[in-house]
């Protein structure tokens, strides 16, 4: 069933979202995606794996499923290959928001962080937050790198 009302809007936000990390993504060069501000700072590649991998987990506990992101940073993948993850991540999500309705928007799902219940609009919005953070991040590489995106 099509999205309607918040749903469209959450759907919409999360594809938005998922763009504007393959948009940050896409101004790191090849060369530079193990680059790290300091020792303990993380890269790109586990910037965009980690986003993924939390969106896909995620969506498992809104629909029980076993999504697993396909790539892990020993992995060492191509930017590519991280972009491609990107992709099917935002379908991912999309075809999540495509199973929901406005009232399942309400239902209640535990996640391991907190002690109460929350609803799964919280959890989509969550995801939302969680991968601005992470294009913040790399918005802030590209500071770091001098990547002029003006």
């Amino acid at each position: 069933m099509p999205p309607a009302g918040q749903l469209d809007d959450i759907s919409t936000m999360a594809a938005v979202t998922h763009d504007q990390l393959r948009h940050a993504l896409e101004l790191i060069p090849e060369d530079q995606m193990g680059f790290k501000a300091a020792a303990l700072a993380t890269t790109p590649t586990r910037i965009a794996i980690h986003s993924c991998s939390a969106d896909l987990s995620y969506s498992n506990t809104i629909d029980g499923g076993s999504r697993r992101a396909p790539l892990s940073p020993e992995d060492q993948p191509s930017k590519e290959a991280l972009l491609q993850l990107i992709a099917d991540t935002r379908q991912s999500v999309a075809e999540l928001c495509s199973g929901l309705d406005e009232e399942g928007l309400e239902g209640e799902r535990t996640v391991r962080w907190r002690q109460e219940p929350v609803t799964v609009r919280w959890i989509l919005m969550h995801m939302i937050r969680h991968a601005h953070y992470h294009t913040g991040q790399l918005n802030y590489i590209h500071f770091l790198l001098g990547i002029d995106q003006r």
